[in-house]
């Protein structure tokens, strides 16, 4: 089955989640599904070109890059809103962009869009050390379960889960203690798995 993905690669934080999203996408045309439209800094990732994409025939739209509580941004705008979000009607939005659980996700409930799994704080993006994103890699770990036919409740349950892990592998004595970015990875990943959200339908399957 197929989906979307969207990745403006705007600054240096937005390109690192590109490369989750690009992981991301291996796994799933890995196990299968067809991407259908991939907009990024060469699209370009502006409004129009990602109002398009979620309206392309497609089940999935993944998201990352910048957010607001009430948007998704590229370049410090506005590309999607209240307004111009129900563009998505009918299908599963996976937004790993800050703050975007909030209001947005809701917004686009109310809008026509069947589930919405977003983030209700700031995403801490951590440089890699020694090429490891363990942040990024926690998300990938994740979000793959869409391959398997799971429902978007099942998704952020796994979420959950990596990042319990993660908080674990950042604890003195885990495997990634000695890490110049132990503090901000080991409260980051404890904050992240209390502020995943769904809303909408918890058991879409978005990848049947």
């Amino acid at each position: 089955m197929g989906f979307v993905v969207i990745h403006p690669e705007d600054d240096a934080a937005a390109e690192q989640a590109a490369k989750w999203c690009s992981e991301l996408v291996d796994e799933l045309v890995a196990a299968g599904h067809e991407l259908i439209e991939d907009v990024n800094e060469q699209t370009p990732a502006d409004s129009a070109s990602i109002e398009a994409a979620l309206e392309m025939p497609a089940e999935l739209v993944c998201y990352f890059g910048h957010g607001t509580p009430d948007s998704w941004q590229t370049d410090g705008q506005t590309t999607i809103e209240s307004g111009n979000v129900g563009r998505a009607a009918g299908k599963t939005v996976v937004s790993i962009a800050c703050l975007t659980g909030r209001n947005l996700g809701p917004d686009a409930v109310t809008a026509g869009v069947s589930s919405w799994l977003g983030i209700t704080i700031k995403v801490p993006v951590l440089p890699p050390h020694k090429n490891v994103d363990p942040m990024g890699s926690a998300f990938v770990s994740g979000l793959r379960h869409l391959s398997r036919s799971a429902t978007i409740g099942d998704v952020r349950d796994s979420l959950i889960a990596a990042f319990e892990q993660l908080a674990v592998d950042y604890d003195d004595g885990g495997r990634f203690a000695g890490r110049p970015d132990q503090p901000i990875g080991y409260y980051g990943a404890h904050a992240l798995k209390d502020s995943i959200e769904v809303s909408g339908r918890k058991t879409a399957i978005p990848l049947p």
